[in-house]
């Protein structure tokens, strides 16, 4: 008996998937001043990924203290000094100080892999394997919290590697250092 459970145990985790969130807070006084973000699409082998993560994570952190800038407002306030989106996303540093009306940006990039998640799933599928966010002062340029998210593979059961869960995963994780 105890080796059934056991086995069931074992199938039920590699049918699961093995998931973690973590995150880190580098400068815990500057957070706390942070009120107004922006979301950026994160960076992502698969893009519609990438969007879908960012989407998830500002729906979700609007239950926070945070105030969520819509992205037609920073694309106003990009265009007001010649930014793109695409520019800040690839790693150019030139909005630092630049962006008035906001005070962080939320960034993040994510790996899409693909796994097989057993017949009744279709067989293979696309999944979030990785991703990083990050709140990023505006003023400094200075990352403020990271969070991450990382599967081991595929999840059949719970479905928590899609982009839309790994957003809102991203949320719960940096809200809780907010």
């Amino acid at each position: 008996m105890k080796k059934v459970f056991a086995g069931c145990l074992v199938f039920a985790l590699i049918l699961c998937g093995c998931t973690s969130t973590k995150s880190f807070v580098k400068n815990p006084s500057r957070l706390r001043q942070i009120n107004r973000v922006a979301v950026l699409p994160f960076v992502c082998n698969k893009q519609e990924f990438g969007y879908n993560i960012a989407e998830s994570l500002s729906a979700n952190l609007l239950a926070t203290r945070l105030t969520i800038l819509e992205r037609s407002q920073l694309q106003l306030l990009l265009d007001e000094q010649n930014l793109t989106i695409d520019g800040i996303v690839r790693g150019d540093q030139s909005f630092v100080g630049k962006l008035h009306g906001v005070d962080a940006l939320i960034m993040g990039s994510a790996t899409a892999s693909r796994g097989f998640a057993g017949l009744a799933y279709g067989g293979n599928i696309d999944y979030v394997s990785n991703c990083t966010a990050r709140i990023v002062d505006v003023r400094t340029g200075e990352v403020l919290v990271a969070a991450s998210f990382s599967s081991e593979g595929a999840s059949t059961m719970s479905g928590v590697t899609t982009a839309t869960e790994v957003g809102e995963k991203l949320a719960k994780k940096l809200a809780s250092e907010l």
